[in-house]
């Protein structure tokens, strides 16, 4: 199978590309991918006669391997058995605070140990590599976890998160208080404007009382000059009219108001609702 090999990559020497891998582990940390590669010339080649290079990034379509080498052109093979690589792990300062975390590395430790197993060249510069990764998990199976770079004891990290998640569900109660403070407010504020307009109301219908009296003594009477006009009855009952459908307004708004605070009476509740309370 033919491929796109590039002779002159292949020929730098151990010393830089041992630098060059420490650089990628030491100031790299956040490259896509990054790690070693191995080729052999022919697939029948040993592989112990298989070159090595360090890339910076790789993409493996499934049909060709494109490596970006720092200062170089990409570097593109066509997959074969004569092609291999060794990713190393994304993020080498990245938290690790569980298993999961830890689990990249357990991974990559046993893929190095497999590739410089095979490819023997690479074995000088991928074996800091693996102390540095053999050194992490065994800090972290001892009992340290890693946080913003520092490592420290599990108890004090589970202590710390238990005491942020205090104090976020903390700043939540309080959150709620001062919502349900306002719509509280609000309420006091709604059943003031209820009561006002109903007073307004009541008085509308007194005045509108006293024309019609007014009405009725005056047809029986000769003085005629101040006749209440039925105009004037109309618009005391459009008045009423515009205050009935103003009550009403303001009686939705204030039921609104009032799911919405019990809503958030029932979210204090669960927040501050200790632990096991509701088993």
């Amino acid at each position: 199978m033919s491929s796109v090999y590039n002779s002159q990559v292949v020929t730098i020497s151990p010393y830089h590309l041992s630098a060059a891998l420490a650089l990628l582990i030491s100031f790299c940390p956040y490259a896509q991918a990054k790690g070693v590669a191995a080729i052999k010339a022919h697939e029948t080649h040993t592989d112990s006669s298989a070159r090595i290079f360090v890339f910076e990034k790789v993409r493996d379509t499934g049909a060709v391997i494109i490596f970006d080498i720092k200062g170089r052109k990409p570097y593109s093979v066509i997959r074969s058995p004569k092609v291999d690589y060794l990713v190393i792990v994304d993020n080498l300062s990245s938290d690790i605070t569980d298993d999961k975390g830890i689990s990249a590395y357990r991974r990559s430790l046993k893929e190095s140990k497999a590739f410089i197993s095979k490819y023997s060249k690479s074995k000088a510069m991928v074996e800091p590599y693996i102390e540095l990764l053999s050194e992490t998990i065994g800090k972290y199976d001892s009992g340290l976890l890693r946080q913003d770079g520092q490592w420290i004891k599990k108890e004090d990290y589970l202590r710390k998160k238990a005491e942020e998640e205090a104090a976020y569900k903390q700043g939540e109660v309080e959150l709620i208080k001062s919502k349900i403070a306002l719509l509280e407010d609000k309420v006091v504020g709604c059943e003031v404007d209820i009561e006002a307009i109903r007073k307004e109301i009541d008085i509308k219908r007194v005045q509108r009382l006293y024309l019609k009296s007014q009405q009725w003594l005056q047809k029986d009477s000769e003085l005629q000059n101040s006749e209440v006009s039925a105009e004037e009855l109309r618009m005391k009952n459009v008045e009423i009219d515009e205050l009935i459908a103003r009550e009403h307004l303001k009686i939705v708004e204030l039921e609104g108001l009032k799911k919405d605070l019990g809503r958030q009476l029932v979210r204090l509740e669960k927040q501050t609702e200790k632990p096991g309370a509701s088993q």
